[in-house]
Formats: C-alpha cells, structure tokens, sequence
C-alpha cells in the first residue's frame, strides 16, 4: 500500500531512464531559431510560440545574444526600438540549423 506524500509535497516521480523522451531539451536560442525559420517574428510572436503567456526577460536576452552572434537580425535595422520591429534568421542562424542534432552548441 502506498503512502499518500506529506501536505505541501508534490509526489516525486519514478527516474526511468527509457521513460525520458530525450535526454537533453533543445535550447531556448535553438527554438527561437527554428521559429524564425518560418519568417520574420516580433518578440510578441516568439513569445507566444514558445507557449508563453508574455515576452520574458530570457527570451530578450536570448534575442539579444542571437542579435550579437549575428544569428539574427532586424526587418527594419534603423530602427532597433520600434514597435515594428521584427528579426529574421540571418545565413549564420540558417547554417545553425541546419547542423542537426549537434545545434545545441549554438
């Protein structure tokens, strides 16, 4: 018979390493990447096809480390804080990802 968990304590689940669909998650840079392969995105579009409800400070610092690696880069450069703005995927961020499974060593 099992023991209900203490009040306040969630149930730990069982570690099965062949119950694990994979081993490593992508990143967050990857499936920024992988969105932005579809055509250009605002940071509100990102967001919400990450399954987040706001934009969060990860992903702003996530878009501007991919800015700064010249992954990415903005539809409209001279001006990098209007509303408009949206980024693209850059030949280097298209390389990337076409690397495979290895892309987590963006």
């Amino acid at each position: 018979m099992r023991r209900a968990p203490a009040p306040g304590r969630a149930p730990q689940p069982e570690s099965r390493p062949e119950s694990r669909p994979e081993s490593r998650p992508e990143s967050l840079e990857t499936r920024v990447l992988l969105l932005l392969e579809s055509g250009p995105k605002s940071k509100g579009e990102l967001s919400r096809g990450l399954g987040q409800k706001e934009i969060s400070g990860q992903l702003n610092k996530v878009v501007r480390q991919l800015l700064a690696e010249e992954m990415i880069d903005y539809t409209i450069p001279e001006k990098p804080g209007s509303r408009h703005q949206k980024y693209r995927l850059t030949g280097q961020g298209r390389a990337a990802l076409a690397k495979g499974p290895g892309r987590d060593t963006l």
